[in-house]
């Protein structure tokens, strides 16, 4: 391709069409319903936002329609953006599973452009800014965020490009209206997840060291104005969802070990490896935590290039290149075991839950390392490095883009209306929507039940006194009137969760609130006759505070854009230089998009292109193949054993593919001990052990009947005596306690059926 000036249309239609490949998996394919947290809470809380706003709410504080329909704040500590984005799809006819996969769409083609538009404000190519555009949307951590973990964070990462690109512009050439863009990208992006701009901050800290050698210092004012007032116009929320937290229960964020980070460390070999290929007959798919082997060298090469552009005088391309470097080598670092310390000696890390989130900034470190090493080529072998990278990054996340294939975690509703949300938080044991409970009003201590939901539809009363009536009800989501004749006067519990910012009236005269003792309920005076009482959220002073400060902040920002709508001269020749944009061959677009339909409409239906398809008789990744049968329903297709050698503090790990026949109506659950070959296995010493609730990650009542479900072992070796061991494999009823006896269809040496129904391994030696 040839360069040319003046000429950005072509380069830019290539930049929004390079996640095709990713969005059209996001628009034709239920990603909603096989993503855990889109399953389970986004979708649903999108309703919920929904309904509060068509009731005439701008920003619902307060979900009516969750914890058995007794309310809560949600949306009050939640990021909001995301439901106001799914709202205004579902405004336009769509339904929110639909609107939930749009705003995915939208998502992957705002990553592209911003990752393209910062590649070419820092690069001044166009060639270059595509592959940092294919280098960031192609991030492995990108696309599972939106694919198989279904979450709002993906849409704060994606806008990270967009938010660095505008402080960029803004150094350069100051004016209102750049200030309003780059405020405007720095406060959406954290409204879709305040987390992301927390973990952010880092490589911001680089970047603006970066502007100010390039720029000047004098040329930061204007991106910290920015960074302040985006900040302030996020106060609304974020002040209230600070401050507030000690009304809620976000202790319980951390009860569970796995989102303990200092518990969980990642394997570096997991990490670096290549993205997964998607069996068609597996059913615990995953595209797992993975930077990839093409970051990863991407990061290697970080010191050299750094070094190799300070060499050349480009000191300001240097810091920003070497700074990078440093903080994905930081963030490999804490993700690892040897990171623990720090995770340990800093408590409030474990507000990040997981350490992965880490990796929210690896996609633009890669992005701008790749493109600083690009900028150092040779022009020949630059337009090699430019087909061939972005081919390669795309290529790469081929295989994991079948979200189809990932596990079908819930069926939604074609149009799901509030009391399907309910419902289904209900019955999934998420009555408020949220995995930990965490936004639960923390005077509420008793668990949620269907006889409560039934009795909160009847009823806006817990108490009524005999004799009492209920002349006439009206419910919004923030509010409720209710007309009641009672002879005598009464402490009224509600069925609305007690939260400062609610206010009660009786018959226009406000009355003092409180929570009712272990369910929580807003309780009042209530005297004898007719009255009428009406329960407002109101909010409280601290969401006013906030409300205010976000709303001057607009004012001034809208101000600045009115007063200098006109941006300053560059400050230097540096930034006065035009990029170069790419000679128009218009077939290359349509070639892409042809590429891409062509894999929708015929590869991914008539063929397994960038697919496995195993079977109980030959399945992928296992070592040996096995027919063994548990009971009547489960099978051990096959396992992968890597070590049979083990000394002690060793940690062994074993893999199983396991069938089920037919759907499991109950509970099953599985073992695996280290045991010593004696006659007696009461007698063998036991060399360690781990039991499962959950083989293969999930409940066996909800596999699906004829697919294969990886099942991983791992656990540490304790102190045995050097000898000849085995493994002890089994099922059993948790109901019952009685184990599935094992069946050997296919005779194996390794294996044999104990007395104590079980299944043996044996040639594992511990020395």
């Amino acid at each position: 391709m040839k360069e040319k000036f003046e000429r950005p249309a072509f380069s830019w239609i290539l930049a929004l069409l390079l996640p095709v490949f990713a969005v059209f998996p996001a628009l034709f394919q239920p990603i909603e319903e096989h993503a855990y947290d889109a399953a389970v809470s986004h979708v649903y809380r999108g309703v919920v936002f929904s309904a509060a706003r068509s009731e005439g709410q701008f920003y619902p504080r307060w979900a009516q329609g969750i914890n058995a329909g007794l309310g809560g704040p949600l949306f009050s500590f939640y990021s909001p953006m995301a439901y106001f984005l799914m709202d205004a799809l579902h405004s336009t006819g769509l339904a929110h599973p639909v609107a939930w996969r749009v705003s995915v769409a939208l998502a992957l083609v705002a990553a592209s452009a911003g990752a393209f538009g910062l590649g070419l404000a820092l690069f001044k190519r166009a060639d270059i800014a595509l592959v940092g555009a294919a280098c960031f949307t192609y991030t492995h951590y990108l696309l599972q965020e939106f694919f198989e973990r279904g979450s709002t964070q993906g849409m704060a990462v994606a806008l990270i490009p967009c938010a660095f690109w505008s402080l960029l512009l803004l150094a350069k050439r100051p004016s209102g209206l750049g200030l309003l863009w780059a405020s405007l990208c720095w406060a959406i992006m954290t409204l879709f997840h305040t987390g992301t701009t927390l973990i952010v901050l880092p490589a911001l800290g680089v970047f603006l060291v970066y502007l100010a050698i390039r720029s000047g210092v004098q040329r930061l004012r204007a991106p910290l104005l920015a960074l302040l007032a985006g900040s302030l116009l996020t106060a609304f929320h974020i002040i209230p969802a600070v401050l507030e937290l000690q009304y809620v229960q976000i202790e319980n964020v951390t009860r569970a070990g796995y989102a303990r980070p200092a518990e969980n460390p990642l394997r570096l070999a997991e990490l670096l490896s290549l993205p997964p290929v998607f069996d068609t007959r597996l059913g615990t798919n995953a595209m797992g935590q993975r930077i990839g082997p093409l970051h990863a060298l991407a990061l290697l090469l970080g010191p050299a290039l750094a070094l190799a552009l300070y060499r050349s005088g480009r000191i300001p391309q240097a810091i920003l290149a070497g700074g990078f470097t440093a903080l994905g080598l930081a963030i490999l670092w804490l993700m690892s075991e040897a990171g623990t310390p720090v995770w340990r000696a800093v408590a409030a890390l474990d507000l990040l839950q997981f350490r992965w989130r880490l990796l929210s900034d690896f996609g633009l470190v890669a992005a701008v390392i790749v493109g600083s090493g690009l900028e150092l080529a040779l022009p020949p072998l630059r337009r090699v490095l430019v087909i061939a990278l972005t081919a390669v990054f795309i290529g790469l996340q081929l295989p994991s883009l079948y979200p189809q294939l990932l596990h079908h975690y819930a069926r939604l509703p074609r149009a799901p209306t509030v009391a399907d949300a309910q419902a289904f938080a209900l019955s999934a044991g998420l009555p408020g929507l949220t995995t930990f409970d965490e936004f639960l009003p923390r005077w509420r201590t008793l668990p949620f039940t269907q006889e409560e939901a039934q009795k909160v539809t009847e009823s806006p009363f817990a108490n009524l006194p005999p004799g009492g009536r209920i002349l006439r009800v009206d419910r919004e989501a923030a509010r409720l009137r209710i007309e009641l004749e009672s002879a005598l006067p009464f402490r009224a519990s509600v069925h609305v969760l007690y939260f400062p910012g609610w206010a009660g009236y009786v018959d226009g005269q406000r009355q003092m609130l409180a929570p009712a003792p272990q369910t929580g309920y807003l309780s009042l005076d209530v005297p004898g006759g007719t009255h009428l009482l009406e329960l407002r959220y109101e909010g409280t002073p601290i969401q006013h505070t906030g409300a205010v400060l976000s709303g001057l902040t607009a004012l001034a920002l809208i101000a600045a854009a009115i007063l200098y709508p006109f941006r300053e001269p560059a400050a230097k020749a540096e930034f006065r230089s035009a990029p170069v944009y790419l000679e128009p061959y218009w077939w290359l677009p349509a070639g892409l998009l042809l590429l891409a339909v062509l894999k929708v409409v015929w590869i991914d239906p008539h063929t397994t292109l960038f697919r496995r398809s195993s079977t109980c008789q030959s399945v992928h990744g296992a070592g040996v193949h096995t027919e063994v049968l548990f009971g009547e329903n489960i099978r051990l297709c096959g396992y992968r054993l890597g070590d049979t050698v083990f000394a002690e503090g060793d940690k062994l790990r074993v893999v199983f593919y396991w069938e089920a026949r037919q759907p499991a109506s109950e509970s099953l659950n599985t073992f695996v001990h280290l045991l010593g070959q004696t006659a007696h296995l009461e007698r063998a010493p036991l060399a360690g052990s781990l039991n499962k609730e959950t083989p293969g990650g999930f409940p066996v009542r909800v596999w699906e009947a004829g697919k294969l479900y990886e099942d991983v072992y791992e656990f540490e070796i304790g102190t045995p005596p050097p000898g000849e061991y085995q493994l002890e494999i089994g099922w059993w009823e948790p109901a019952t306690g009685l184990r599935l006896m094992p069946a050997i269809t296919k005779p194996s040496p390794q294996l044999s059926v104990s007395l104590y129904e079980s299944l043996l391994l044996r040639g594992l030696v511990i020395r």
